[in-house]
């Protein structure tokens, strides 16, 4: 199902109430959208997105796609928000993204016509805010079916040991028992409601959770009960808090809280000794706890676009980490004991503040193969240093890419 563009919205060149000016940012040429209903994903294609400005750099950008009953006008937008996407990287001053792609989750929404805009937002003083929009020309007829649905009947006649369960529309209420689904170990819940019930925590067998739920601010209390549980991912919603009881998730393995509203992350993280994988993209933390280098199992962390202005000075500690970003974190250095990380292959810390890096540290990241260093503070002369001294088999990023 695709549909195609042929009107730009206005450019929104106003200045914020504290006096910073947005991104003279444009979405240009054409747009498609197609939707993926067995997946329940988006695609979003525009032709280009160009920064107009002649100095300095974005700030972070999203792009949301809303469902209107009336074609949007560049004020308040009254509508459904069906998909959201967050970009990999700032745009700098007189660049241009061609073919621009990106796949979102669809969120599901009543039956109706509606009118389709997608709209490009910068963070400015702490909040997004719309800088430009692009709408569709034409109102849309939305009747889709049901989203990566399975009935619970269904399931139960495949007679499966592993079972897997998708909702959509709804959230688990007091109807969904644990003696219908004794087997269950992969759901995925995806709608509107703010809160998960509580029988959520009778899913003794649950391996995986998926939480698409933009509305939810706090998880259940007994959400621990869920002591098989391997991979929990909660992304793109207000989740202010994860409960010191996750530390119960011993055979964790995946946990993925990114584009949510957490401040920090509570001590017992560090009990999550089997976590291999951490992903904390755009939210509130500024620091990471204490506990933080006890993961000793950790191979894949993931801090871009966060306030998190110092890594760990133990972080060598993490002797088997493997891929490390940072992208427009707020990190300005990294700590020494990094020489230590001799399993890392990915390093990217990109759009930061890091200003050196010392060759003694480069020179002991042996099984390196990847490095972005654009946008950051170096020097052209300490990148031609870092050049020199990163593995033969080392691909060293040092200018900006832009079109994701």
């Amino acid at each position: 199902m695709g549909y195609k563009h042929c009107v730009i919205g206005l450019l929104l060149s106003v200045i914020s109430a504290f006096g910073y000016a947005q991104s003279n940012i444009q979405l240009l040429g054409q747009a498609e959208m197609r939707l993926d209903t067995k997946n329940g994903k988006l695609q979003i294609s525009i032709d280009s997105i160009k920064n107009l400005d002649t100095v300095g750099i974005s700030g972070k950008l999203r792009l949301r796609l809303y469902f209107l009953p009336e074609k949007y006008n560049g004020t308040t937008v009254n509508g459904f928000l069906t998909g959201e996407s967050y970009f990999k990287q700032k745009i700098p001053a007189n660049s241009t993204a061609i073919n621009f792609k990106t796949d979102m989750p669809f969120y599901e929404i009543p039956k109706g016509k509606y009118y389709k805009t997608i709209c490009l937002e910068e963070m400015i003083d702490g909040e997004y805010q719309i800088i430009n929009f692009l709408n569709f020309e034409n109102q849309s007829e939305v009747n889709y079916p049901k989203l990566s649905f399975q009935s619970f009947e269904k399931a139960l006649d495949q007679k499966v040991k592993r079972s897997v369960h998708s909702i959509s529309g709804k959230c688990l209420d007091e109807n969904i028992q644990l003696k219908t689904f004794p087997n269950l170990a992969i759901l995925h819940i995806k709608c509107r409601d703010d809160k998960l019930h509580e029988n959520i925590s009778t899913f003794s067998t649950l391996k995986h959770l998926e939480l698409n739920m933009p509305n939810i601010e706090n998880l259940p209390n007994d959400i621990s009960n869920l002591s098989a549980l391997e991979r929990f991912s909660c992304t793109i919603s207000s989740l202010k808090e994860l409960p010191e009881s996750v530390s119960a998730w011993k055979n964790l393995k995946s946990l993925d809280i990114s584009y949510t509203a957490i401040q920090a992350l509570p001590q017992s993280i560090g009990d999550l000794r089997n976590l291999e994988t951490l992903k904390l993209n755009d939210n509130e933390i500024n620091q990471l706890p204490a506990s933080f280098t006890q993961l000793e199992n950790l191979k894949h962390l993931e801090i871009n676009n966060t306030n998190i202005q110092s890594l760990p000075e133990n972080l060598g500690e993490l002797s088997n980490l493997q891929h490390l970003e940072c992208r427009h974190s707020e990190i300005s250095e990294i700590p020494s004991s990094a020489e230590q990380l001799k399993s890392l292959k990915h390093l990217d810390i990109s759009g930061t503040n890091v200003n050196k890096i010392p060759s003694k540290l480069i020179k002991s990241l042996g099984a390196l193969e990847y490095i972005n260093l654009s946008g950051t503070s170096l020097s052209e002369r300490q990148m031609k240093r870092i050049k020199k001294h990163v593995p033969e088999h080392c691909k060293v990023i040092t200018e900006i890419q832009i079109g994701e």
